[in-house]
């Protein structure tokens, strides 16, 4: 582990490590509502293992005030080598060569403005120091100081999602969602016999993985394989940060979607629908997302992020992804994406 000096405050001590103590970093986390999947020990295993991304963990402390940012560096080229299953040799030489940077949902900072502002100028120090580039960091859409960014002269761009308030009344909650559609297709899918639970074995996994598989290729983007779904369970759902939901009919799963579960805060993943979905009037997706806002609500949870929409959506896709999204009673929250 090796201390670096920070330059804007005199008592600040900053610790970097390619490796942590699981349990310590991810009960740090806990301490800030902004705390999620996306920051902790789990899914640096998980990211690592399925793309051979290198984590740095970016401690920040002061007093009792604390700073923490996980973030990657990445092969530029990435995107090909990831899919050849390249050896780790490979990934490791070509991230010393102008490697991409990227993180997400941090910095998770338990203090104020000046642990901010010197977890990201020591990020940028470690980064130039690397000749790195930084190709995406997104900080919490809850938390995201803008200002602290552009000081340091990272390029933002407008990004938005929606996040629905589980704390509500369960009735109020259903109340939010638009009346004709998504109450009136929920309420259609429970009619037309869709049931909805959490996947328990790897059954229901490759029932879920089939109905991506379909959801990828009518998109022409090229499907995960089934290792890597199985990464995705044994990194996370085994260590208690992720549920997969499955919407089945006639004993088939037609639809699935993951939800992260880490410190109360739920986030979006990998939704599917199979080709029966459509074809069948089914409204899977609509009931899958009431079944999770319900289970979210009865098991104390705070918010569930529908991660992600284009806010000033002008292609058709994008506005369709938007009106979707945004029926399910949630606040729209406006943050940015940064490159630097």
């Amino acid at each position: 582990m090796t201390d670096i000096k920070s330059g804007c405050l005199d008592d600040v001590n900053v610790q970097t490590s390619d490796t942590v103590e699981s349990e310590v970093w991810n009960d740090n986390l806990r301490k800030s509502v902004h705390g999620t999947v996306y920051q902790t020990t789990y899914y640096a295993d998980f990211t690592s293992s399925l793309a051979k991304w290198k984590p740095l963990y970016i401690t920040v402390r002061r007093g009792n005030e604390m700073g923490q940012l996980l973030l990657f560096f990445a092969p530029r080229v990435d995107r090909l080598l990831h899919r050849i299953r390249a050896p780790c040799v490979i990934y490791g030489m070509l991230t010393l060569v102008r490697p991409q940077v990227r993180w997400t949902y941090g910095p998770v900072v338990t203090g104020g403005d000046d642990v901010y502002s010197a977890t990201l100028e020591n990020t940028v120090r470690i980064v130039k120091r690397r000749i790195g580039i930084v190709t995406r960091a997104v900080p919490h859409p809850l938390d995201d100081r803008r200002l602290q960014y552009v000081k340091l002269n990272f390029i933002p761009r407008s990004e938005g999602t929606f996040i629905v308030d589980l704390r509500n009344d369960l009735k109020e909650l259903w109340s939010a969602l638009d009346k004709k559609s998504a109450r009136k297709n929920v309420e259609r899918a429970t009619r037309r016999g869709v049931n909805v639970r959490i996947a328990k074995d790897e059954d229901d996994l490759l029932g879920y993985y089939y109905a991506l598989a379909e959801t990828r290729l009518r998109d022409y983007v090229e499907p995960p394989t089934f290792r890597d779904m199985k990464c995705l369970w044994k990194n996370l759902k085994e260590n208690g940060c992720m549920e997969f939901f499955v919407a089945s009919w006639r004993r088939k799963v037609v639809a699935g979607l993951a939800v992260s579960t880490f410190n109360g805060y739920l986030n979006e993943w990998l939704a599917a629908t199979s080709n029966e979905v459509a074809r069948e009037r089914l409204y899977a997706s609509e009931l899958l997302r009431w079944k999770i806002i319900e289970w979210g609500n009865e098991n104390g949870f705070r918010c569930y992020d529908l991660s992600g929409v284009d806010p000033y959506a002008k292609d058709e896709k994008a506005r369709g992804i938007l009106r979707f999204k945004e029926k399910w009673g949630g606040k729209m929250v406006l943050y940015n994406r940064y490159q630097l």
